[in-house]
């Protein structure tokens, strides 16, 4: 799944095993002017990974209209503090920190931590690591403390696409994430999702994660969260008046 721009089109692209051939089917509502004659498709973002979902002030306020009980946001709070801490414990625990952050990824740099460890050597010893390290924490830290951006371990950031095969019914989804190189659906009668920014508690939707027949051609998406096309209304449009894009 990517959102991409192609001949002034621009929208949510992904694969459907059926078609054959080079094919892109677009949709009325994905052109948005007429004119360009470039074939060039420029990829904005792919799903290549799932991200991690996290909370925020506003999610939060909706939740506890909505009747969440504080105890489950002061919990996952008290988590996300444990983990950072851990940070600090080992060199293995600092590199999947930083992995976990970003940062220096593209330099290797968790890499780095762990390759020193192998070596008997011990990155806080070296100012400039162990400052990154430190400052790695206190951002995140910080976020916690006047963001509220608490991580819900279990919660996905994932792309949102209809299902093409008309076999999900008004209020089901067909989630599919992978993690350690297998591929993991989402099932489940109380499956919450949202999109940010979310204003209102129409923006927080309970849905039906199913699972669909082994011959579909959804089981070749990954990293996405599929929505019906059946219904009266169209289930993204319900979260803060977005369409199918992340949600």
């Amino acid at each position: 799944m990517t959102t991409d721009n192609y001949l002034g089109a621009k929208g949510m692209v992904s694969l459907d095993s059926r078609l054959k051939g080079d094919v892109l089917i677009l949709r009325p509502s994905m052109v948005k002017f007429e004119g360009s004659d470039s074939t060039d498709l420029e990829i904005c973002q792919i799903g290549y990974k799932p991200l991690p979902f996290f909370l925020n002030r506003q999610l939060i306020k909706i939740l506890e209209d909505m009747g969440v009980d504080d105890s489950y946001f002061l919990n996952l709070q008290a988590r996300a503090v444990d983990r950072i801490r851990m940070a600090t414990h080992s060199p293995g625990n600092a590199s999947s920190f930083l992995k976990r952050q970003y940062v220096g990824n593209n330099i290797q740099l968790p890499w780095l931590v762990n390759k020193l460890s192998r070596l008997n050597l011990d990155f806080r010893r070296d100012k400039f690591l162990n400052y990154v390290l430190e400052m790695a924490i206190l951002m995140e830290l910080r976020v916690l403390k006047h963001k509220s951006r608490i991580l819900v371990e279990k919660g996905y950031y994932l792309y949102g696409i209809m299902d093409e095969t008309s076999f999900l019914e008004e209020g089901e989804v067909f989630c599919t994430v992978m993690e350690d190189g297998r591929q993991k659906v989402i099932t489940g009668s109380k499956l919450i999702i949202t999109r940010c920014p979310a204003l209102h508690p129409g923006d927080v939707q309970v849905v039906n994660a199913v699972e669909v027949p082994a011959s579909s051609p959804l089981w070749r998406l990954h990293n996405c969260i599929c929505f019906s096309q059946k219904g009266s209304r169209d289930l993204p449009s319900k979260l803060s008046g977005g369409d199918l894009g992340k949600c």
